[in-house]
C-alpha cells in the first residue's frame, strides 16, 4: 500500500509489485530518492531537518524525508500478532 498526504487529505493506493516499482520509477525520474532498507540513526538540522544520517555513517541532504515504519510480523498491533 501506498500512502500519499497531500494538503487535501490522505490518499491510500494498494499496489501490486508490478506497479509499486513503475510508481517508484515515475517518481524517481521526477527527482524523488527512495532509500528503501537504509536505517536512520538520527536527523540533522535546527528547527527543520537538513539532513539524515544512517547507521551506516553516510549523511543525505535533505529538503524533505519521507519516513514508513511499517509493524513487523509478531508485533503487537501487526498482522497475525498474538
Amino acid at each position: 500500500m501506498v500512502k500519499l498526504e497531500t494538503s487535501l487529505g490522505t490518499i491510500e493506493l494498494k499496489l501490486d509489485e508490478t506497479a509499486a516499482r513503475m510508481l517508484q520509477k515515475t517518481l524517481e525520474a521526477k527527482g524523488l530518492k527512495f532509500r528503501l532498507s537504509a536505517q536512520t540513526e538520527t536527523l540533522l538540522g535546527e528547527g527543520h531537518v537538513t539532513a539524515v544520517r544512517l547507521k551506516d555513517g553516510e549523511t543525505i541532504p535533505a529538503e524533505l524525508v519521507v519516513m514508513v515504519d511499517l509493524p513487523r510480523r509478531g508485533t503487537p498491533g501487526s498482522v497475525g500478532a498474538a
